[in-house]
C-alpha cells in the first residue's frame, strides 16, 4: 500500500511496472490478491478479475 502522502504521484505504478517486467522476463504466471483500492492499478496493467477470495480474521 502506498502512503497517503505519495498516492497519485506514480510511485506505486512505477514500482509495480518494474516488478511485473521482472516476472515477464521469466515467463511465469502472476496471480494477485488485490484490495478494492488496488484493483484499478492492476486493470491498467492488463490484469483481469477471475474470482474472489474470502478471508476470515479473528483478533485476540
Amino acid at each position: 500500500m502506498t502512503k497517503e502522502a505519495f498516492r497519485g504521484s506514480g510511485y506505486g505504478s512505477e514500482m509495480f511496472h518494474f516488478l511485473l517486467n521482472q516476472t515477464m522476463d521469466k515467463q511465469k504466471p502472476v496471480v494477485l490478491q488485490a484490495s478494492e483500492d488496488g484493483k484499478n492499478l492492476y486493470k491498467r496493467f492488463g490484469f483481469i478479475e477471475v474470482g474472489e477470495m474470502v478471508v476470515f480474521e479473528k483478533k485476540y
